[in-house]
């Protein structure tokens, strides 16, 4: 994990010196009446624990989301997630998050909440997600997003599971948000 976290962070630093930013970029894209759409690829370390057990598991996911900005530089959407668990196991997990981007000399850093349920065939998982991250603008359209996330999940409205769990994930990732304005 703690590789993945560096690589990331390297990567981060590469694009804010391949790419210097203009103060145009993301000023017209972050205003109120765009739209945003975008997808990330993100890699999840995952701790769920119950009563009896404890386990840890590494997840890939595909989450792409739509927002609109009710006010500049602030958005609302929702979200559609696909997690590859393991071989045999893989969910998608849905909800509505809310957005902000704070404006910091020609950089885009954003704060985002989400409510997130996930149904299956014997249980129905709900919980919250924070994520924070940075836009880099390629054009004034385009942005590269890298970001890290946390996730807190339970099963407590299962049907036919004993035990409640409690899913916390951290999520490492990078994405590419394309603006409509």
């Amino acid at each position: 994990m703690g590789k993945i976290f560096i690589s990331l962070l390297l990567i981060l630093a590469g694009f804010s010196c391949l790419y210097g930013q203009n103060a145009q970029y993301g000023g017209q894209a972050l205003n109120k009446g765009s739209y945003s759409l975008s997808g990330s690829i993100q890699y999840s370390s995952s701790s769920m624990s119950d009563s009896y057990f404890s386990n840890n598991v590494g997840t890939l996911a595909i989450t792409p989301q739509f927002t609109y900005f009710v006010a500049n530089h602030f958005s609302l959407g929702g979200f559609i997630s696909y997690y590859d668990i393991s071989p045999n196991t893989s969910t998608a997990a849905l909800g509505p998050l809310f957005r902000y981007y704070f404006y910091v000399k020609d950089v885009n850093p954003f704060l985002e909440a989400s409510f997130n349920i996930s149904i299956g065939d014997h249980y129905t998982n709900v919980g919250f997600g924070l994520k924070g991250g940075m836009e880099y603008f390629l054009s004034t359209s385009v942005a590269v997003e890298p970001f890290i996330s946390y996730n807190y999940m339970t099963n407590s409205l299962a049907t036919n599971v004993a035990f409640p769990t409690t899913t916390i994930t951290v999520n490492v990732g990078i994405g590419i948000n394309y603006f409509i304005f």
